[in-house]
C-alpha cells in the first residue's frame, strides 16, 4: 500500500540506513494514528514530522529542512506528510490489515482494511470516514472553470459547512498552475456564489479567508497573516455592482482593507448572472529554498535554523541532508530525498512584492496553515467560504466550505476537510 512513498530516482541521493529505518517505522506505525482533527495523537505525529521548528528528530530533518511546520491538528499533519512524501492522504489514513471500524491508538476510528484512494490496484476505496479529500496535480496554466479538476462538495450541518463524499450543495477546489515553467500560482475555485440575482448595495456577498503570508527575502523569514476577502454590493444591480477588498492586519498595526491586487490576489467573478456559479481567486506562491549551499550545509549538519540561507522549503528543492551516502549536504538535486520524485521546483517562488511594505512579498505558502499557535486551545480553517443566499429576506451568508491545504514538493495540491466530530477546527467568520 505504502510503495508510492518509497519510488526510486536515478538522481536521488541515498539516505542513510538509519534514516530509512526512521521512515520505515512511522510508515508502519504512525499512519493508523491518522484519523482526522484533535486528540493526543497530534503530539505523537508531530513528532515524527519535527519534535520543533528546528525539524530535528523527524521527517522535516530527513529532508534536510531547519525550519519544519509546527501544526495543530491531524488533517493538517497527514496533508503535510502527504506534500512532503509525495503521496496521497488517503492513503497515510488507510492502514493495511486494520480491521474497518476498530479503533487504532487514540481511538479516532480508521480507514481500512486494504484500502486505496479511488479504488487503484483492485483496492476498494477507502472509507473516508474521518475526512473527505481532493488530490490535483499542477496544469500548465490555470483552467478557466473547476470542471477538469477535483472537487470537495460541502452541506451545511449545524451552521458549518461539512464535506460529504459524493453530492453536496456548494465545492471548493484548488490546483496550481505553472505559466513560468514551475508551480507559481495557487488557483482557487469556489461555489455556489449567488447569481441571476440583484445584490442590494451594502450587502456583503461573499467571505472567504487565506492563510497568507509575507516573505523578507532579506533575512528568509516568514510571517503569517490571515486574510479575508469580502465580496459586496456598492450599488444595486448586477455583478458590476461587486467589490472584493482584502481584510487584515497588513501593516502589523490592527486591521486594516486594501485592494486584493495590492496583495497580489487575483479575484474573478462570474461574467454573467447567467454564468456558472463559481469565484476564482489567484494567488502567487511562496516557496524557498537554499540560497548558499555551505552556509545551508553548516546549518543541517549543526540542526541549527536558518531560513535565509537554506530557504523555508528545501525539500520542494531536494536538498541533501545530512548523513546522505550520496551528494553534497545542503546542495539542491531537485529530486525528493525520501520519495525520490522529481520536484516542481527548480528556483525560489518569491510570491508579490508589496508596493505599501518595502522589501516584503506576499503569497501562499506549501505547507498546510495556519500553524500552531501556542496557548490556543482552538484552531482555524486555513481555507473557508460563505455566501449571501440572495434572498432579501436575509443579509446573513450561508457557510459553502472549510477546508486545509497543502502543495506536494512536486507541485500537486491535496486538500482536505475532516468530517463530524473531527471538525474541530472554525473559521475565522
Amino acid at each position: 500500500m505504502h510503495v508510492s512513498l518509497m519510488h526510486v530516482s536515478a538522481g536521488s541521493s541515498t539516505i542513510s540506513r538509519l534514516a530509512g529505518s526512521i521512515v520505515a517505522v512511522w510508515l508502519c506505525c504512525a499512519g493508523p494514528a491518522w484519523a482526522g482533527d484533535g486528540g493526543g495523537d497530534v503530539v505523537s505525529s508531530q513528532l515524527f514530522l519535527g519534535n520543533d521548528p528546528n525539524g530535528r528528530n523527524g521527517l522535516c530533518s530527513l529532508l534536510g529542512m531547519t525550519s519544519c511546520p509546527q501544526l495543530p491538528t491531524l488533517t493538517q499533519l497527514v496533508l503535510e506528510f502527504s506534500a512532503l512524501q509525495n503521496s496521497p492522504p488517503d492513503i497515510l489514513r488507510g492502514p493495511v490489515g486494520a480491521p474497518d471500524g476498530i479503533a487504532p491508538v487514540g481511538g479516532l476510528g480508521s480507514d481500512g482494511p486494504n484500502c486505496s484512494v479511488a479504488g487503484n490496484q483492485g483496492l476498494p476505496p477507502c472509507s473516508q470516514k474521518s475526512a473527505i479529500t481532493s488530490v490535483n496535480p499542477p496544469l500548465p496554466s490555470a483552467p478557466s472553470n473547476a470542471s477538469s479538476i477535483t472537487s470537495l462538495g460541502f452541506t451545511v450541518s449545524g451552521g458549518k459547512a461539512v464535506p460529504v463524499a459524493a453530492g453536496g450543495t456548494s465545492f471548493f477546489s484548488a490546483v496550481t498552475s505553472k505559466e513560468s515553467g514551475q508551480p507559481d500560482t495557487l488557483n482557487l475555485y469556489y461555489s455556489s456564489f449567488p447569481t441571476n440575482v440583484t445584490y442590494p448595495k451594502g450587502q456583503l456577498v461573499a467571505a472567504v479567508s487565506l492563510p497568507l503570508v509575507y516573505f523578507n527575502p532579506s533575512d528568509g523569514t516568514e510571517q503569517p497573516v490571515p486574510t479575508t476577502l469580502q465580496i459586496g454590493a456598492t450599488c444595486t444591480g448586477g455583478t458590476n455592482c461587486l467589490t472584493a477588498t482584502a481584510v487584515g492586519n497588513f501593516q502589523g498595526n490592527g486591521t486594516q482593507k486594501r485592494s486584493p491586487g495590492d496583495l497580489g490576489i487575483t479575484v474573478t467573478l462570474p461574467s454573467s448572472p447567467q454564468s456558472a456559479p463559481v469565484l476564482q481567486v489567484q494567488v502567487p506562491l511562496v516557496v524557498t529554498g537554499s540560497t548558499d549551499a555551505a552556509l545551508c550545509a553548516a546549518a543541517i549538519t549543526n540542526s541549527q535554523r536558518d531560513v535565509l540561507h537554506c530557504g523555508n522549503d528545501p525539500a520542494y528543492f531536494g536538498v541533501v541532508p545530512k548523513n546522505a551516502t550520496l551528494g553534497t549536504i545542503g546542495s539542491p538535486t531537485f529530486v525528493n530525498q525520501v520519495s525520490g520524485l522529481l520536484t516542481a521546483f527548480s528556483k525560489n517562488a518569491s510570491g508579490f512584492p508589496i508596493g505599501f511594505l518595502k522589501g516584503v512579498n506576499a503569497g501562499i505558502a506549501p505547507y498546510s496553515a495556519p500553524l500552531a499557535v501556542t496557548g490556543a486551545t482552538t484552531s482555524n480553517f486555513g481555507f473557508c467560504a460563505s455566501f449571501w443566499g440572495g434572498s432579501i429576506a436575509t443579509t446573513t451568508l450561508n457557510p459553502a466550505a472549510a477546508a486545509f491545504l497543502s502543495i506536494g514538493t512536486d507541485g500537486t495540491t491535496y486538500v482536505s476537510s475532516p468530517r463530524p466530530p473531527f471538525n474541530t477546527s472554525t473559521c475565522p467568520f
